[in-house]
């Protein structure tokens, strides 16, 4: 009969492979704290307990029915086979899980790939092979140059030790050219300016210097470079002359040296001038493109709040209407819930109409019309059925407007509307259009009880019927008439009809 194990807290025996445990094995124990060494043997007619116990380990007692002998957990559960330490196949592999998968093995590989960029950055190698093909490559053009230009020219000194590692420390400088380029300008300068004055074969050897100068000016270095340029050629016509290494310059080496130093450091210029106007011009294009960006989400934004703040305005009153008189005169409530119907439905069509017009780029004809004065009539309508008596009149002689122009008279017009609907408590309200030879004039009015904020209850109503017309070019003002009631007036610049 197998009984199963059990901890003192309900825990079952397969805890007893993974938990450290204390096993007891009578009369022969053996065992130490995390480690344990099971006897072999047959399950049948044996009982045995677990004990837990709470400072780390479970106890382990097995008895043979009639005997005191111990017994192995392994063999009441049909395991024969022997578990060296305690520690088993899967705790092993377990172990060595946790220790490939660690953090601290990931934490390893993060600090040596720091210390590696902190190396490399110290050398400031840039790009790195490209810097590192640098300075084997100048080196070797510039010895093995030198070396063989040295061959033709029997009245110079030869190369030595010495000339040679001139000739490499020039580019070994290099490798720090672009952390400390002035610096490094100066220090190529003068290593090439011993290697003259000691008289060495001229070669390639003015690479170093040309590669020093090009980079301490485009860092910005410009005062380094033009001063390194000016030490290598004072210091190799007024050395050679001081030191009798020449009795008296020549002119034609003097105005060939000097050209070939100003024809660097111009070219060096150049260079950095473009790379400068470059950076200037993507730094500009960035900027007006985010300036057209904040702009694109500015309409977007002005487009659907005057879409939806107007029909959602009037659903809100139509409900408020319909909730209160749906049990006194369902007549009337009917009639606001029409009224809702309505408004959603046009509410869905202008949204969609002004998506359509959003998606399409800007240069691209709209497909679908814009709204315009043709709907006045349908926003006073509107109006009235949200409880306003609403006196509509145009002066002037009605005529085709330009589409910006037209579109922008009506969204003043609705949401100036939306703004008496929502905020001033009016029961009446006057729109008027005004046609003048080169504007026209939009007035809105009402009776409400007092000012209210230009910003209509905290939204941006006001402001942005005044960014509509400041786009173009014309005058707009809102504010609180004398006594009591509010006024709305554009005046929009007309130019030609479209």
């Amino acid at each position: 009969m197998h009984i199963p194990l059990l901890c003192s807290d309900g825990r079952p025996g397969s805890a007893f492979r993974r938990d450290p445990c204390w096993v007891k094995q009578r009369p022969q124990a053996s065992h130490r704290r995390g480690h344990s060494r099971y006897s072999e043997g047959r399950a049948f007619g044996r009982a045995a307990a677990l004990e837990y116990r709470g400072g780390g380990g479970c106890r382990a007692r097995g008895y043979h029915a009639g005997s005191r002998r111990g017994v192995s957990p392994r063999a009441m559960t049909g395991g024969g086979r022997r578990a060296e330490n305690g520690r088993g196949d899967a705790s092993a592999l377990s172990a060595t899980r946790e220790r490939l998968t660690s953090p601290g093995t990931a934490e390893t590989k993060a600090t040596l790939a720091a210390r590696l960029r902190r190396l490399l950055a110290w050398l400031w190698l840039g790009p790195g092979l490209p810097a590192l093909i640098l300075f084997p490559g100048l080196a070797a053009v510039q010895v093995i140059g030198s070396h063989f230009a040295g061959e033709n020219q029997p009245d110079r000194e030869q190369l030595d030790f010495l000339g040679y590692g001139l000739l490499v420390l020039g580019p070994a400088l290099l490798l720090a050219r672009l952390r400390f380029p002035g610096a490094v300008a100066l220090a190529v300068s003068a290593v090439t300016l011993a290697y003259v004055l000691l008289d060495y074969p001229f070669g390639p050897f003015v690479l170093s210097v040309i590669v020093a100068l090009f980079t301490a000016v485009d860092q910005g270095r410009r005062l380094a470079a033009w001063s390194s340029a000016l030490l290598l050629y004072a210091g190799h016509f007024g050395a050679r002359y001081a030191f009798g290494i020449e009795p008296e310059p020549k002119a034609a080496e003097l105005l060939g040296v000097g050209a070939w130093l100003l024809v660097v450091l111009a070219a060096s210029e150049v260079v950095r001038a473009r790379r400068q106007w470059t950076a200037e011009s993507r730094r500009a294009e960035e900027q007006e493109t985010g300036r057209r960006a904040s702009e694109e989400r500015l309409r977007i934004a002005r487009e659907l709040h005057d879409v939806l703040g107007h029909h959602l305005s009037l659903i809100n009153v139509q409900a408020g209407v319909a909730l209160h008189l749906k049990d006194r005169q369902p007549e009337q409530a009917a009639t606001a819930l029409t009224a809702i119907e309505q408004a959603s439905r046009e509410a869905l069509s202008e949204l969609k109409s002004v998506i359509n017009i959003l998606q399409q780029p800007q240069e691209a004809a709209p497909r679908a019309p814009l709204p315009g004065l043709a709907g006045l009539e349908n926003l006073a309508r509107q109006a009235r059925a949200a409880g306003l008596a609403v006196d509509a009149r145009v002066d002037g002689d009605p005529r085709p407007l330009p589409a910006p122009v037209d579109a922008a008279a009506y969204r003043i017009v609705q949401e100036a509307l939306t703004n008496v609907v929502r905020h001033s408590g009016a029961r009446r309200v006057s729109v008027a259009l005004r046609y003048g030879d080169q504007e026209l004039e939009v007035a809105v009015e009402d009776n409400g009880p007092g000012p209210r904020s230009g910003g209509g209850g905290g939204g941006s109503g006001i402001e942005g019927m005044r960014e509509r017309v400041s786009a173009l070019g014309g005058r707009f003002e809102a504010g609180p008439l004398p006594g009591q009631g509010f006024r709305v007036r554009a005046v929009l610049p007309l130019g030609q009809a479209t």
